[in-house]
C-alpha cells in the first residue's frame, strides 16, 4: 500500500473518572424516624454513619423498590423480591445521600447505598 493511502485513526483520549459521579458505600447505618400521625408512614429524620450523626434537611425522594435482584431465576416468588424503601435526602450540611429501609426481615434494616454529587 502506497504511503499515500495509509488512513490513521485518531488518537485516542483517555478516559478520566466523572466528578459528579456517585460514590458507592451499601453500609448498614442507624436512622431515627418519625411519623406525623399514627396513619402515616414513618420517614427518617437524621441517620448515624461512621460515627457522625448527619441530621434530615430534606426528602428529595421517595419510592417503593418492589423488584427482583439481579441474577434472580426465570421462575421468580413473591419471596425473592426486593423489599425496600429508597429514599433521596439533602442532610443539613448539604449533602445528598441515597438511602434505604430493607423491609425483607422482621427486623427493619437501613442502608446507606451511596453519596449522590450534586
Amino acid at each position: 500500500m502506497p504511503p499515500s493511502e495509509i488512513h490513521l485513526s485518531p488518537p485516542r483520549q483517555e478516559t478520566t473518572p466523572k466528578t459528579d459521579m456517585a460514590k458507592l458505600y451499601s453500609e448498614k447505618i442507624v436512622v431515627q424516624c418519625e411519623s406525623e400521625d399514627e396513619d402515616s408512614p414513618l420517614r427518617p429524620v437524621s441517620f448515624r454513619w461512621r460515627g457522625e450523626e448527619f441530621c434530615i434537611e430534606k426528602i428529595l425522594k421517595s419510592r417503593q423498590d418492589w423488584g427482583f435482584p439481579a441474577g434472580a431465576p426465570r421462575r421468580k416468588t413473591w419471596i425473592m423480591r426486593r423489599h425496600r424503601t429508597n429514599y433521596a435526602v439533602r442532610t443539613e450540611c448539604g449533602r445528598v445521600f441515597e438511602i434505604y429501609m430493607d423491609r425483607k426481615t422482621p427486623e427493619y434494616t437501613w442502608v446507606l447505598y451511596r453519596e449522590l454529587e450534586v
